[in-house]
This record gives C-alpha cells, structure tokens and sequence, in this order.
C-alpha cells in the first residue's frame, strides 16, 4: 500500500508540472529571459568551443549543476508551501 507521503510527493509533482506549464506560458520575465537565451544561445556555443576539452567539461558541469542545484531548491519550495498551508489549514480547524 502507497503511504500518504509518497501520495502527496506524486500529486504535488503533478501541480507542480501544471504550475511550471502556467508559468512559463505566462509569466513576462520568464519570457523575456528565454528570448535572451535563445538569442544568444549560438554565441554562447561558439564562445564554449574556444575552450579546451577539459575546460569545456568542467564548465558544462558547474553550469548542469547549478541549475539542478535550483531546480531542487525550487522543488523542495514548492512542496513546502504545500505542506505549511496544510498545517495552516488545520492551525485554523479548516482541516
């Protein structure tokens, strides 16, 4: 049998999926950002292949790794507030 928690990591990843969808279609600085990378994107290659291999691989890692670093945080976040609203919730006997 699933444990609750288990039950609410999967329904809170859903949500979090749909937020994300919401978001980036609606969100003006997200845009913005995005028409800043995919505008930029083949410079910042060319500029990338300036380097050695070795330099390459270290930048390419660091930079995987510090938008997962964000991606977790953002994650955790999110199923916090979650979390703080149920108790909230039931702080107030809603729940």
């Amino acid at each position: 049998m699933e444990k609750f928690s288990d039950k609410f990591d999967n329904f809170s990843a859903e949500l979090l999926d749909l937020a994300y969808t919401e978001f980036t279609q609606s969100n003006l600085q997200y845009k913005e950002l995005k028409c800043y990378l995919d505008t930029n994107q083949e410079r910042y290659y060319k500029l990338l292949n300036t380097y050695n291999d070795e330099d390459l691989q270290f930048i390419t890692d660091y930079i995987d790794k510090l938008i997962l670093q964000s991606s977790c945080s953002n994650r955790f976040m999110y199923s916090a507030g979650y979390k703080h609203c149920i108790r909230l919730l039931q702080e107030l006997s809603v729940l």
